[in-house]
């Protein structure tokens, strides 16, 4: 018999980020398995204050939009007191730690007697802005931690390196619910005939190695160390070419880098990005963010294209040792140039290692294996509070 499962997530679809789509997919995936899922968010737009989109139940609580539009503060309303008295799910799930609408989903489910999962996505303190507002970011977040941990939730981690990050607030997590990609969307995408050719578009010639890289354009994600280190490979002769597609702030700062060799393709649809991991050879993402899992690595294993990666969220959980593709301990230029330099030399060894890249994916980050993680999770759940 299907359970009823309640998201808590302080954004969600139309707005495209990583725990959006975290939540999304989840979500359809455990509908899909016969349960029924509710969706409780913000709403700061136009967008209706109830719907049901592909089965889910979405239900949009009048919010404040603050920081331009990053940092959602749900506000009383008579929504809100409806949904206190007549939402009764089974268990309770809380999308990240930072917003007032993740204690409120936590405190409620402790009120009603339900069990509640806190999922992080983070391994690192939020960044608000220089000096005095990062770390009075810090002071907020250690704040709502310690008031989540009041209510008796249990935490979890979209990776091990999230649980880690954990530690830091005292808390010790369960094992984690990772991200995931959704596989089988991905292989149809690589099997639509009439994609654009992006080694014909930018001019990469047979026997020329195509490096890619996709994502936020933000410094912190390391994609201009990317191009210097593909620049400074071509002066020393290697045959390889660069695609960057993601958009950011950083626009600008990547358009005025194009050269040859250097292409920037602007923002790309999601079936644009399968396309370009499909056709290149290596995959870089030289990040320092405060990932929690980065979802275009786990893309690019779907599409069997080599990683080079940094070590940061869970990367190294997928790429578990250099059979499985290279993670570097920093984004240093010389140290990307190395990788670059031993993955575009041995072709056999790139085709190896995502090959094993992929199938270590199809075992464990796929949202098939997830879903049924978290009905495992939820089960046991129930039985220990009617045991209780």
């Amino acid at each position: 018999m299907g359970k009823w499962y309640c998201f808590f997530s302080a954004q969600y679809l139309p707005t495209m980020g990583g725990v959006e789509r975290y939540t999304n997919n989840l979500a359809r995936y455990l509908t899909a398995k016969g349960n029924r899922v509710t969706v409780v968010t913000s709403k700061t737009g136009a967008l209706p204050e109830h719907e049901v989109l592909d089965g889910i139940e979405i239900y949009r609580l009048p919010s404040y939009s603050l920081m331009k539009g990053r940092f959602p503060v749900l506000r009383p309303s008579r929504q809100l007191r409806k949904l206190r008295q007549e939402l009764r799910p089974d268990i309770v799930i809380v999308q990240t730690r930072f917003y007032l609408l993740s204690l409120w989903g936590a405190r409620w489910a402790r009120k009603i007697h339900r069990p509640c999962l806190v999922l992080d996505h983070s391994t690192g303190h939020l960044t608000f802005g220089p000096g005095i507002l990062n770390r009075m970011g810090e002071w907020y977040e250690h704040g709502i931690t310690w008031q989540l941990r009041r209510t008796g939730a249990e935490f979890r981690g979209v990776s091990k390196a999230c649980n880690k990050w954990l530690t830091h607030f005292r808390i010790q997590a369960k094992a984690p619910l990772y991200n995931a990609i959704d596989l089988p969307t991905i292989d149809a995408l690589q099997q639509e005939s009439g994609q654009e050719n992006y080694r014909l578009l930018c001019g990469v010639h047979a026997g020329e190695t195509l490096v890619a890289f996709a994502g936020r354009l933000v410094a912190e994600k390391g994609v201009l160390k990317c191009i210097d280190a593909v620049n400074r490979l071509r002066q020393e002769g290697e045959k390889l070419h660069l695609i960057v597609v993601g958009t950011g702030p950083l626009e600008e700062a990547v358009r005025a880098k194009e050269k040859e060799g250097i292409h920037f393709l602007g923002q790309f649809a999601f079936s644009q990005v399968v396309a370009l991991m499909r056709q290149s050879d290596v995959f870089c993402l030289p990040t320092e963010y405060a990932e929690g899992f980065p979802t275009t690595v786990l893309e690019a294993a779907a599409c069997r294209c080599f990683t080079i990666a940094t070590n940061r969220g869970g990367s190294a959980e997928l790429i578990a040792d250099d059979s499985y593709g290279i993670i570097l301990p920093d984004n240093e230029v010389d140290r990307l140039c190395a990788a670059l330099r031993r993955a575009l030399r041995d072709e056999a060894y790139r085709k190896s290692a995502a090959e094993k890249a992929r199938q270590r994916l199809e075992a464990y980050f796929t949202w098939d294996k997830v879903s049924d993680h978290l009905i495992e999770i939820t089960d046991q759940r129930i039985d220990s509070k009617t045991e209780g």
